[in-house]
């Protein structure tokens, strides 16, 4: 009897690894004095940290939250129908980026791979057309005009699908992913970071162009079981910092 106790316990223990997978994805604020363009002085410019912790005792791939790129990538809700046009001229943005007026000061932003803004006192929490439009604004002419449009690479090892932004982690890695909010300061208020809720480890969506119904649509696949010796992480993920008050005063 007690052989077949062991047998029993060693057989839970060697499976209660694959079942307890922990990855924690963290938000945080940290202030960097840098330049910034959009006040035109010296300021204490804030940055989002996303860092992600691989907790578990396997090597695990899965879903980067939000683009490859240094600024976030907010989109122009008013040019949603305009799939075509592409200006490379930065002065095209930068004429249009200080158009901005007053917003609400109490605004949540929703972070993926667009970054969305709400207005936290409507009820519905509605898109702000403007303040989407102008942060698209702001960082398009800041990435063209420093060509940040990549950051150090969370690459798709052993694949060559350019779809793939992915963060690669082995057991008790971290990797954390900066952005600048310097434009941010556009606007003096409390602003709530969170994931977006559409936000998954093991499978991507895409905003596409339909032309039948002549908007974008989202699109969804899934990523590979393995890549190499990484196994996609299907199970859920602890959140920590997801609620963030930015208080940011020129």
């Amino acid at each position: 009897m007690k052989k077949i106790q062991c047998l029993i316990l060693i057989i839970a223990f060697s499976i209660i690894p694959l079942y307890s997978q922990s990855v924690v994805i963290e938000l945080s604020i940290h202030q960097e004095t840098m330049y910034n363009e959009f006040l035109d002085r010296q300021a204490e410019v804030p940055m989002l940290e996303i860092t992600y912790r691989n907790g578990s005792r396997f090597d695990i791939f899965l879903n980067a939250i939000c683009n490859d790129t240094y600024y976030p990538n907010f989109a122009s809700l008013t040019m949603d129908h305009l799939p075509f046009i592409n200006y490379n001229d930065s002065n095209y943005y930068r004429d249009r980026a200080f158009n901005h007026s007053n917003y609400s000061n109490n605004l949540v932003i929703e972070i993926g791979k667009i970054w969305i803004a709400y207005d936290r006192d409507v009820v519905e929490e509605t898109a702000l057309h403007s303040i989407n439009d102008d942060f698209y604004y702001m960082y398009k002419w800041k990435t063209l005009q420093n060509n940040k449009n990549t950051d150090q690479c969370i690459n798709s090892r052993n694949t060559d699908d350019s779809r793939l932004n992915l963060v690669f982690l082995k057991p008790g890695e971290s990797y954390t992913k900066t952005f600048d909010l310097a434009a941010f300061f556009i606007n003096n208020g409390s602003y709530e970071f969170r994931l977006q809720s559409s936000y998954r480890t093991n499978y991507i969506n895409e905003r596409v162009w339909n032309n039948s119904e002549g908007c974008f649509v989202e699109t969804y696949f899934m990523l590979p079981e393995t890549i190499g010796t990484y196994h996609r992480y299907d199970d859920e993920i602890q959140v920590i910092g997801t609620m963030l008050d930015l208080n940011i005063k020129e």
